[in-house]
């Protein structure tokens, strides 16, 4: 397993924002963190995506327990995970700043830009 840890660099950021920066205790490798940066293109939507993928995984694994004086809410867990990934989402788009529309004119440039546009999110 991959680890490496500088904040000033993009995956150093996105493990700085997922809390992802030990070690010893790594959620994700460097090829998990790069990957969410592929699929997002962005420092916080990666970050996010990272954040999302842990939420998922306690989900899966924790549910509430309790014993003796000690509890665990995985569902809880999960649920802050997820508002810290809608955050960051608000966050980036809150930077984009403007967003850009494409007119089409006719059918066939209709057509062109779903399919372009399906392309882009496949």
């Amino acid at each position: 397993m991959s680890f490496t840890y500088n904040p000033k660099d993009d995956l150093g950021m996105v493990r700085l924002l997922c809390a992802d920066t030990n070690e010893e205790h790594a959620m994700f490798d460097d090829t998990d963190i790069r990957a969410f940066l592929d699929l997002e293109g962005d420092v916080k939507l990666a970050a996010a995506r990272a954040l999302e993928t842990i939420a998922n995984s306690q989900t899966l694994i924790l549910k509430v327990i309790r014993t003796l004086d000690t509890s665990t809410n995985g569902p809880q867990v999960a649920a802050d995970l997820r508002n810290a990934a809608r955050q960051l989402r608000q966050e980036s788009d809150d930077e984009a700043g403007f967003a850009v529309a494409e007119m089409v004119h006719d059918v066939f440039g209709a057509r062109e830009k779903r399919m372009r546009d399906a392309r882009h999110h496949a």
